[in-house]
C-alpha cells in the first residue's frame, strides 16, 4: 500500500467508525421507542446527536422521545431542526403540528401542515387535519 493510501485510510477510518456509531445509536433509539422504552430512546438519540453530524431522522426520533416525555419545548426545537434539514420529512411535520396545536398554537400548527402539504400534496392525513384546524381557526376568528 502506498504511503498516500495508508495516510488516507488512517484519516478515514475514525470517521467511518464514528458514522457507524452514530447510526447504531440512532437504531438503538428507534428500537427503544418501538419497545416503549422512552428514556432509553431519549438517551440514545441524545448521544447520537452529540456524536456526529445531525440527521433529520435522528432529530425526529429525539423529538418524538421528548414529546413522549412531556418535554414539548425540546420536541418543538428538535422537530424544527429536523425539518430544516429535510423539509419533506412528513412524520416530523405531523408531530410538530400536533405538538404546536396541543400547546395552543393553532396558527403555527396550520402553517406547519400547509408547508408539509405543499411538499406531500397527496397525504390524506395532512389534508384532513388541516381542514379541521382551518374550520376551528375560522370559528375562533368569528368571536
Amino acid at each position: 500500500m502506498s504511503a498516500f493510501l495508508l495516510l488516507f485510510w488512517t484519516l478515514l477510518t475514525p470517521a467511518l467508525a464514528q458514522q457507524r456509531t452514530v447510526a447504531q445509536l440512532a437504531r438503538t433509539g428507534w428500537d427503544a421507542l418501538n419497545a416503549g422504552r422512552i428514556q432509553e430512546a431519549a438517551v440514545a438519540f441524545d448521544e447520537a446527536l452529540r456524536s456526529g453530524p445531525q440527521q433529520a431522522t435522528t432529530l425526529l426520533g429525539a423529538g418524538l422521545a421528548a414529546r413522549l416525555q412531556g418535554r414539548n419545548d425540546d420536541a418543538r426545537r428538535l422537530l424544527v431542526d429536523a425539518l430544516k434539514l429535510e423539509p419533506a420529512l412528513t412524520p416530523a411535520s405531523l408531530l410538530l403540528g400536533s405538538t404546536l396545536y396541543q400547546a395552543g398554537d393553532l396558527d403555527g400548527a396550520i402553517e406547519t401542515y400547509q408547508r408539509a402539504l405543499a411538499l406531500d400534496p397527496k397525504n390524506p392525513q395532512l389534508a384532513r387535519q388541516l381542514e379541521v384546524w382551518r374550520k376551528e381557526a375560522d370559528l375562533h376568528s368569528g368571536f
